[in-house]
C-alpha cells in the first residue's frame, strides 16, 4: 500500500514573507505596500503574463474582510497581485496581515 504524502500548509507574517521572497516594484508609478502591489489593470495584464507562474501571488480579501495573500495567480475576491523575486515553493502557503 502507497503511503500518503502529507500536505503542507504554512500560514506566514506579512513581514517575513516580505523578506523571504522580495516582492518586486510594480510597473505603476504610485501602489499600496510599498509600491509593490500591481492592481488588476488590463494595461498591467501583459506585464504579469511574461512573469514565471511561481513568482507571482494574489491578495485577496478572506472572511471577515482579513487580506491574504496567496501563491498564483487567483480570480476569486482578488485585490491585485505581487511578483516576487524569489518562487514560491508550494501552493500550500497563506500570507497574513
Amino acid at each position: 500500500m502507497a503511503k500518503e504524502k502529507t500536505k503542507i500548509y504554512e500560514i506566514m507574517d506579512y513581514e517575513v514573507w516580505e523578506e523571504k521572497y522580495k516582492p518586486k516594484k510594480s510597473p505603476e508609478k504610485h501602489s499600496p505596500y510599498n509600491n509593490t502591489l500591481i492592481e488588476y489593470y488590463r494595461e498591467h495584464w501583459d506585464y504579469l503574463k511574461k512573469q514565471n507562474i511561481r513568482n507571482i501571488w494574489t491578495l485577496v480579501s478572506g472572511e471577515d474582510d482579513s487580506l491574504i495573500i496567496l501563491p498564483g495567480s487567483h480570480v476569486v475576491n482578488r485585490l491585485g497581485y505581487f511578483v516576487t523575486e524569489k518562487q514560491w515553493e508550494h501552493e500550500n502557503l497563506e500570507v497574513r496581515f
